[in-house]
């Protein structure tokens, strides 16, 4: 089972159409299903059409077998009384016959035991999830609400999975992500750079207007020593030169990271500007394992640079540890 907890900046792309996910796409496939209908022109027609928009776990000749349903009631037992969902509340296990999706949709109490309406959508190497709230009345007690999938039979071994909630009418994307066959990360990943900052030599040669030092305060399996880091409206606080991309390539970021106070990140992109390609937001007070919701894409002959930042306006410190850049295939 693996368990990833992230939050990311929406920042601007060296190439727009590179991204995994165009939102334009994504609201197409949101309301291509709403208009699924059926229209009884011939009485074969009508017998075709009957169960149009009902939610089916037999595959067709090109479909693989699937499953989506909210979990009845309340979530209670895992504690998770937010106000908004992170990545920390999606889990998946993707073996060799069926990928294993749950994820948790923060809201209010409410009569009903199923508040979602559920469906799937397939599309290339996309899954879309799709949650609509249909309850009508809410208490004032928070309830978080599981949605469970399942789909047998899937072909490739890396998927890109992007759950959409309704509200209203209004879309949102609580989570989007890469997941990845117990047997095949390894085979559509390569790690091109990554520091433990386990001494004064892992910062060498790391550039930056900010304080940077190396600290005793570690996450779990993290070594002896962290990265703090922490600045002003000058940036970048800590950057890093990875080098020069031969060819066009695309990557993510995972690393370790805790807020000390105000806020921070780490970043990927083309210079040294935090906002030049993507980042994750380091918004937990405990030591939390973060991964890029977004995949930068990086074209050939472009120079690609690692940056962490914490304060502006406002003072801000966090700590980095175990930083892997990760290019994806």
């Amino acid at each position: 089972m693996t368990t990833v907890r992230c939050t990311t900046m929406k920042l601007s792309y060296g190439n727009p159409d590179a991204s995994p996910l165009a939102i334009t796409k994504l609201r197409k496939g949101v309301r291509k299903m709403k208009r699924c209908q059926c229209a009884p022109l011939i009485a074969v027609a009508a017998l075709l059409f009957a169960a149009c928009g009902e939610k089916s776990s037999v595959p067709s000749a090109s479909q693989p077998a699937a499953s989506v349903s909210q979990v009845p009631g309340c979530l209670s037992s895992a504690g998770l009384y937010k106000s908004t969902a992170s990545l920390a509340d999606f889990t998946y296990e993707f073996t060799v016959s069926k990928l294993s999706l749950n994820f948790v949709l923060p809201d209010k109490c409410t009569a009903d035991s199923i508040r979602f309406a559920t469906s799937y959508k397939f599309e290339g190497d996309t899954i879309f999830v799709t949650s609509i709230d249909t309850a009508t009345l809410n208490a004032r007690c928070p309830c978080n609400y599981l949605i469970h999938a399942e789909f047998e039979g899937l072909p490739l071994d890396r998927y890109y999975v992007v759950c959409t909630r309704i509200d209203d009418g209004v879309e949102t994307v609580p989570y989007s992500r890469y997941v990845f066959r117990d047997d095949a990360r390894g085979t559509n990943e390569e790690i091109v750079y990554s520091n433990g900052f386990e001494s004064g030599a892992d910062t060498a040669k790391w550039i930056g207007y900010g304080s940077m030092q190396l600290s005793n305060d570690v996450p779990p399996g993290g070594g002896n020593r962290s990265l703090f880091v922490s600045g002003g409206c000058t940036v970048p606080h800590a950057a890093f030169r990875i080098g020069e991309v031969s060819q066009d390539s695309r990557f993510m970021l995972r690393f370790w990271g805790k807020r000390l106070f105000g806020s921070g990140g780490v970043g990927l992109g083309f210079s040294q500007s935090p906002t030049s390609g993507i980042g994750v937001n380091v918004m937990d007070s405990t030591w939390t394992h973060y991964e890029s919701e977004e995949i930068f894409y990086c074209p050939a002959d472009s120079t690609l640079w690692l940056n962490v930042n914490a304060g502006g306006f406002v003072a801000g410190a966090i700590l980095v540890d175990d930083i892997q850049v990760v290019k994806v295939k």
